[in-house]
């Protein structure tokens, strides 16, 4: 798989806002086995119950692998996607998921988990998100402040606010 970068940072917005967290962003970089991958974190001196986060991994090979590799040496798992991406059928491996609305209906948000999973939408598809998901009490949402955002559509809905992005 194409790992970009492994990094520890604080996780800027979902579920885990404010958690130290190790990053694995994919995409263009070095072409890394999984065991590699793993191998990287271990380097990081992360230990059980250490939360890693993988981003942009939805296009990449073994990214489920992955995920179970990581369960299996005791990590907690966020996958970030995109409402673009379909969902995997390693979903339910994931401990927590953060989808971020592009504005298409391909992933399956009914299989988001209350108080675990989360769609974030940027403030100008904000009303698209929540129109979207409006029959989803369960699914938690967020926005990424850009400007002016009608307040009773977070208040009414309740849409936790975001100021930054990672």
């Amino acid at each position: 798989m194409n790992v970009f970068k492994v990094y520890k940072d604080v996780r800027k917005v979902g579920q885990n806002y404010g958690m130290p967290m190790c990053f694995i962003d994919c995409g263009l970089g070095m072409n890394y086995k999984i065991e590699e991958v793993v191998g990287k974190l271990g380097k990081e001196g992360l230990k059980k119950g250490d939360w890693v986060l993988i981003r942009n991994g939805m296009s990449e090979k073994g990214v489920g692998l992955l995920v179970e590799g990581l369960k299996f040496i005791g990590l907690k798992v966020e996958v970030e996607a995109v409402s673009s991406d379909r969902t995997p059928g390693w979903f339910l491996k994931v401990d927590t998921w953060t989808v971020f609305y592009n504005g298409s209906k391909i992933f399956n948000f009914g299989a988001l988990r209350p108080r675990q999973d989360m769609v974030i939408s940027k403030g100008d598809g904000l009303e698209g998100m929540v129109e979207q998901i409006k029959g989803l009490s369960q699914v938690d949402k967020g926005v990424i402040l850009d400007g002016q955002i009608d307040f009773n559509l977070l208040f009414n809905n309740k849409v936790r606010v975001y100021k930054d992005v990672d």
